[in-house]
């Protein structure tokens, strides 16, 4: 890592954002291939699938925040105690893991019972329910993964998580449509038939098993390449109180950052399901092309936090500042031309057949899109910067701008007064410039204009 250090701001960014966003792309590619699948099967599986999006995000915000936490604590403990504190630190992760998934596992049977679901898609059901229960298997070894993964970062070795998220990525290809969709079916037909020789017909459910084994492929390959299982073995399974203290002093604050983001899209799929099936389709759908855009951005969160802490523990203050510049400048730039790219190949590319009107509701939304992550970016940007101070509650502060604080008054006005969908992109744009504009006022009395930046 000091030679990345060493290197001029620029090239220094690049150095760690590229491997780290070509990660998470393919971490989306992943995720994106239900959409694909879904298609494949019905419009009302499509649709479902979009209503239970924001609930299974949410639950993996919380592995994301795991995954922070062991990264915080683990880099430190490693460099303290070696291997065998890393070790405990791993045990007393997955411990919590193990009890928080449990939690989240019947949280989401309690409300599968009471049947919480909004009236356009209670129709279908018998089509949510059985998927979102077998959802649920996947739910513990996508946390433990997340938990390893942390491993991997502490030890140097992103090429194992690389290496973990292709064969996740093979593995999807192979079992999404083994299991989803029925014997012969048609793949495609140009420049040849192709049709699918094995196929158990079992609809969601089967995109549900077949993420089952690939977070299961995933994990197994992880802990295969950086478990000591002689290590571990020699760990005495049993709470020990001041590491889980410290894990949970990091995770908890990095989970509810990231908890934001999926509540946020829980309450706004809920005001889009009024708007009837097409809408809860057409809002998905572009969503999660949005998504497979916006998420390698998060490559340059996760790397900016690592070079503004390294500067900031130096004193190197003018670095800090010409580095946030940087990224605010040209990054601002590059993801707005990447979001027109995205709409133009969207426009193209998605079919026109029988699907007319959820490709225009898509587009509708990737259009917003174009404006509204450029903004999302930059809020990104600043949330990073008081994080690197150590300012946890203004950076929550700030992301709550964008995902609660202006977001839910126009949400709850829109579905009060039974306005268009059109109007609804309208009030999300107006809600995150006013999010925008809160958020540059308080980096710039309490981050920019802060005693340590001084002259």
């Amino acid at each position: 890592m000091s030679d990345v250090f060493s290197l001029p701001p620029g090239k220094r960014l690049l150095s760690l954002v590229i491997p780290i966003a070509l990660g998470f792309m393919m971490l989306m590619l992943i995720d994106f291939a239900d959409v694909i699948i879904a298609g494949l099967i019905s419009e009302e599986d499509f649709a479902v699938l979009g209503y239970c999006y924001p609930l299974i995000y949410l639950m993996i915000a919380i592995g994301f925040g795991f995954n922070q936490g062991v990264t915080i604590v683990g880099s430190a403990t490693y460099q303290k105690e070696g291997a065998i504190g890393l070790n405990r630190l791993i045990v007393q992760a997955c411990m919590v893991a193990l009890v928080v998934s449990l939690c989240l596992c019947t949280l989401v049977i309690i409300g599968l019972h009471q049947v919480w679901v909004s009236d356009e898609i209670l129709a279908y059901y018998s089509i949510l329910e059985p998927y979102l229960l077998w959802v649920l298997g996947a739910l513990l070894p996508t946390f433990f993964l997340l938990v390893f993964c942390a491993v991997c970062q502490i030890l140097g070795k992103p090429n194992i998580i690389r290496n973990a998220l292709a064969l996740m990525l093979v593995t999807t290809m192979i079992t999404h449509p083994c299991m989803a969709l029925n014997t012969g079916y048609v793949m495609f037909s140009w420049p040849f038939k192709v049709t699918l020789p094995i196929g158990l017909n079992l609809g969601l459910v089967g995109i549900a098993i077949s993420k089952i084994i690939v977070s299961c492929m995933g994990l197994i390959y992880v802990i295969f390449k950086v478990v000591q299982w002689q290590d571990i073995s020699a760990q005495v399974f049993k709470v020990r109180l001041p590491i889980m203290s410290s894990f949970l002093r990091h995770a908890l604050p990095a989970s509810g950052i990231q908890l934001l983001v999926p509540a946020y899209f829980l309450v706004l799929m809920q005001v889009v399901a009024n708007f009837g099936l097409e809408a809860i389709s057409g809002f998905s759908l572009g969503y999660r092309i949005v998504m497979v855009v916006v998420v390698p951005i998060l490559g340059v969160f996760v790397a900016l936090m690592v070079v503004l802490t390294h500067d900031l523990a130096l004193k190197q203050f003018d670095k800090v500042k010409y580095m946030l510049k940087l990224c605010l400048q040209w990054g601002s730039v590059v993801v707005g031309i990447t979001m027109v790219l995205a709409y133009v190949l969207a426009e193209f590319l998605l079919p026109e057949s029988n699907m007319e009107a959820i490709k225009v509701i898509a587009l509708q939304y990737m259009l917003l899109a174009i404006y509204i992550t450029v903004l999302e970016y930059m809020i990104g940007v600043c949330t990073v910067a008081f994080q690197s101070i150590q300012k946890p509650l203004l950076a929550f502060f700030v992301q709550s701008s964008r995902t609660l604080i202006f977001p839910l008054p126009i949400l709850w006005f829109v579905s009060q007064n039974a306005l268009s969908l059109l109007e609804l992109w309208y009030g999300l744009a107006l809600s995150f410039s006013l999010a925008a504009l809160l958020t540059a006022l308080l980096t710039q009395k309490y981050f920019w204009r802060a005693s340590m930046f001084q002259d």
